[in-house]
């Protein structure tokens, strides 16, 4: 785009002041330069005659859940959706697994193994390692024990061989926008080996956290609307579940209304002193700066992380090099995120859906 005459390479003051603060822009579709827009996600754009038209084609579902009579069915149900989730983003050649070693990427891994192992593919998966800077960080050892079970290669990166910001001037390192990434030289060598293996497809594990935060909502909104037998039906269900209704958001309704009384403020810390005062100034950064921590605080539960602003950079972040890959991230299919967020809040505790499945 900026290689056209008539686009201006006049930069975006908000997105840079965003990118100082936060890493990333809190404005769906900003980029660096103030002319250039980014197509929102979950949006598609019409050009007509009468000008440019946004339209949103789908929006996740809220207070909406499925009722089972027994917590298998859930499980059945999930295992169905996520296992269609990661088989159809497998290409038939060889591929790249992120493994954390942790209960998400190692279950994608999993059924990864078990799906190449009948059509004939090659997986490879690779991890970062923090031993020799932070001792009791395991997740090597994890990701070991993962792939040796499941007959994986794996590839170790030790982050400690790479100071922050390490070949930052190399331009192979250059990204179209900036880059809130100190170890991007370990990303861009990670990605290089990935691709010189043969690998054109990385998974990854991302969202799966998001996926099992919750609903801290939906209780709350059956209180306030007067749906007192559901309420009490499925408080029933969730406290037989659970052993209690921890994990319910009523705990946090009741208390709201004191906690207004004291206004009492959302945690933050305080605004960076070393901005420049005009420039702050003109881009509002106090207002950006109380509106992000306001959402950081509120915006817990899953359906709240999806509404963050700046949720849909997780995956920009990984294509910002030039390496000839696609990543994939299975538990953002859509199927999957629908059917989380209408499973009742005992499923989600201690990612029980995915133990079980699993």
């Amino acid at each position: 785009l900026l290689a056209h005459p008539k686009v201006s390479h006049e930069l975006n003051e908000t997105f840079i002041a965003d990118f100082l603060l936060f890493g990333a822009s809190i404005e769906q579709g900003a980029t660096v330069y103030k002319h250039i827009k980014r197509l929102p996600a979950a949006h598609y754009m019409v050009v007509g005659p009468n000008g440019i038209r946004l339209n949103r084609y789908w929006s996740a579902p809220l207070h909406q859940v499925v009722r089972y009579s027994r917590a298998t069915e859930y499980t059945e149900h999930f295992a169905s959706i996520f296992e269609k989730a990661v088989t159809e983003r497998i290409p038939p050649t060889k591929i790249a697994l992120e493994l954390s070693g942790g209960m998400d990427s190692g279950s994608i891994a999993a059924v990864a193994a078990a799906h190449a192992e009948e059509g004939g593919q090659k997986i490879m998966a690779f991890t970062n390692t923090c031993e020799d800077l932070i001792p009791e960080d395991k997740e090597g050892q994890f990701a070991k024990m993962i792939a040796s079970h499941l007959g994986i290669p794996l590839q170790l990166s030790a982050s400690g061989d790479y100071p922050l910001f390490d070949r930052f001037e190399s331009p192979a390192l250059h990204t179209p926008e900036p880059f809130s990434n100190p170890a991007l030289a370990q990303h861009y060598d990670k990605a290089k080996q990935m691709v010189d293996s043969g690998c054109r497809v990385l998974l990854s594990g991302q969202v799966g956290d998001t996926l099992f935060a919750g609903s801290n909502t939906y209780f709350p909104h059956l209180l306030k609307s007067g749906k007192w037998i559901r309420l009490l039906a499925d408080a029933h269900v969730h406290r037989n579940n659970r052993g209690s209704l921890t994990g319910t958001g009523l705990g946090e309704a009741v208390k709201a209304p004191f906690r207004k009384l004291r206004r009492k403020k959302h945690w933050q810390p305080e605004l960076p002193v070393w901005l420049n005062p005009e420039f702050a100034e003109r881009v509002k950064l106090k207002d950006r700066w109380l509106t992000i921590w306001q959402l950081w605080g509120e915006l817990t539960d899953t359906y709240g992380q999806l509404q963050r602003p700046w949720f849909d950079s997780i995956f920009g972040s990984y294509e910002a090099l030039k390496i000839p890959w696609v990543v994939r991230h299975p538990y953002s299919d859509v199927r999957l995120v629908e059917f989380m967020l209408r499973t009742p809040n005992y499923m989600h505790y201690n990612k029980r859906l995915l133990r079980e499945a699993m």
